[in-house]
């Protein structure tokens, strides 16, 4: 198992996306994969540092993480920066709908005594939080947030 980091034993290097799974080596490859989540990663030697690093081969971008002597730890993406003009198109995407929303319900406002008169605030309240949440989901997604690790439990051991 010369491709694992030599901190972890033999069977006990944990998978940084799972969690649960442990890594081992793949016949006849170059990878080694996760025997719970089925994860493939490569490993990255870095001998003028003494470091060892994971990189996932099965997901677009792919996440990196480190060896860090007790387990995994997430390392960020700095081969690209997000633009000032992606930005302002994340903004966009969230305002926009909102405003129209916002502008429809004030220009064609609900009859008054009606038990609809919250609709138009409860659609521009979700309109928002809809499409804000979509540009929140694609940071995460850039910045290799693993929001899923994070609300996983730890077997017990």
């Amino acid at each position: 198992m010369s491709s694992l980091p030599q901190h972890p034993s033999r069977g006990d290097c944990p998978c940084p996306i799972c969690r649960r799974g442990q890594l081992s080596p793949l016949t006849l490859m170059e990878a080694i994969g996760c025997d719970n989540c089925g994860h493939l990663f490569e490993v990255q030697h870095q001998p003028q540092r003494d470091r060892v690093s994971l990189r996932a081969i099965d997901q677009s971008p792919p996440p990196t993480w480190r060896w860090t002597g007790r387990g995994w730890q997430p390392t960020g993406r700095e081969d690209v920066k997000i633009s000032l003009e992606t930005w302002i198109a994340a903004v966009c995407f969230t305002l926009v709908p909102t405003a129209i929303v916002a502008t429809a319900a004030y220009i064609f406002p609900p009859l008054p005594g009606s038990g609809w008169s919250a609709f138009p605030l409860i659609w521009t309240g979700l309109t928002f939080l809809c499409h804000g949440s979509c540009v929140i989901t694609l940071l995460m997604e850039y910045y290799q947030v693993p929001l899923s690790s994070y609300f996983r439990l730890r077997p017990f051991q």
